[in-house]
C-alpha cells in the first residue's frame, strides 16, 4: 500500500516539477519547510539520529500551522534505511531502490490548536522503538493540511541523510 501511494504520489510530483519548469523544491532540517495552504502549515524532519531512550534510531516530525485548529493528515511518516549507499531524497528512489527499507512508520494525524506552536511526531511511534539496522537513514513525510475542510496540497518533507547504526 505504502509503495503504492508513493508511485502515485512520484507521478503528481514529477508533474508538478515539469509544470514549474524544473524547480525543485524539498524541506529539510536546514531550511524552514515547504509552506502548504488549508491552514497555512509547515513541516520540518529532524535528521535521524541514534536515540539511546528509544534504543535505536528515531526522527522527529514538526508540524507548524498559523490558522487554527487544523488537522494534519499524515499518510505516511517513514524512517527509511538504505545499506548501499547515501540516498537520493525522492520518493521514487526509495520506493524502488532494492537496498532501501522502511523501519518505522507513523501514519498518525494531528490536530493543531494553537497558532505557531510545534506539535512533534516520533518515527517509529511509541517509547524505546528505536529502528534496528546500519547504512544511511532518511526521513520522508508524505502530509496534508485540513482546515475546516479547506485542504492544502499533498506535501513531502524529507529530513537530510544520516549514517550510523541502531
Amino acid at each position: 500500500m505504502l509503495r503504492k501511494l508513493l508511485r502515485q504520489h512520484l507521478a503528481v510530483s514529477i508533474a508538478s516539477l515539469v509544470a514549474l519548469g524544473g524547480l525543485l523544491v524539498s524541506a529539510s532540517s536546514a531550511n524552514a519547510g515547504i509552506y502548504a495552504s488549508g491552514g497555512k502549515c509547515s513541516a520540518t524532519i529532524d535528521n535521524p539520529h541514534y536515540s539511546s531512550g528509544g534504543h535505536g534510531v528515531v526522527a522527529k516530525a514538526h508540524w507548524k500551522c498559523a490558522i487554527v485548529p487544523t488537522t494534519i493528515i499524515n499518510y505516511g511518516l517513514n524512517l527509511w534505511v538504505c545499506t548501499d549507499k547515501s540516498p537520493t531524497a525522492s520518493e521514487g528512489y526509495l520506493a524502488t531502490d532494492p537496498s532501501c527499507h522502511v523501519k518505522g512508520n507513523n501514519e498518525d494525524n494531528s490536530k493543531l490548536t494553537v497558532a505557531n506552536k510545534a506539535n512533534t511526531v516520533y518515527v517509529p511511534p511509541g517509547t524505546g522503538t528505536g529502528a534496528k539496522g546500519s547504512g544511511w537513514w532518511i526521513a520522508c513525510a508524505v502530509w496534508q493540511s485540513d482546515h475546516d475542510g479547506t485542504k492544502g496540497a499533498v506535501v513531502t518533507t524529507f529530513s537530510g541523510v544520516w549514517y550510523g547504526s541502531g
